[in-house]
């Protein structure tokens, strides 16, 4: 099969933040904070388009027994991670990412 690649599931957009190091940047909770840095994606609307993604692969595939390979950024498998999982407290969802060269099993109920 070859490969769908599907902008619902870029990498979070750090805006501004992004060129800047992790110690030198202002965050609002988990994220860089808006009102510092133009740009910053809203961490809702983040959310929400990993979670449309996983809907419409849910219903396409999801009563069929077939292994399907999702890749992302850490923010995007933490994002899939919480589609199953359920969305933490605190709103950080990378407690669910995969670490580099690692993966994670989900089933569709």
């Amino acid at each position: 099969m070859k490969p769908i690649i599907d902008n619902r599931l870029d990498v979070f957009d750090l805006g501004e933040a992004d060129t800047l190091k992790r110690g030198e940047v202002k965050m609002a909770g988990v994220v860089p904070d808006s009102s510092v840095y133009r740009g910053v994606e809203d961490i809702n609307s983040f959310i929400k388009r990993i979670f449309e993604f996983m809907h419409q692969l849910k219903n396409a595939y999801g009563t069929e027994d077939i292994n399907i390979l999702l890749s992302g950024h850490r923010c995007t498998t933490g994002g899939i991670g919480a589609y199953f999982e359920g969305i933490p407290m605190d709103g950080n969802v990378l407690r669910y990412s995969s670490d580099n060269g690692q993966y994670k099993v989900y089933k569709f109920n």
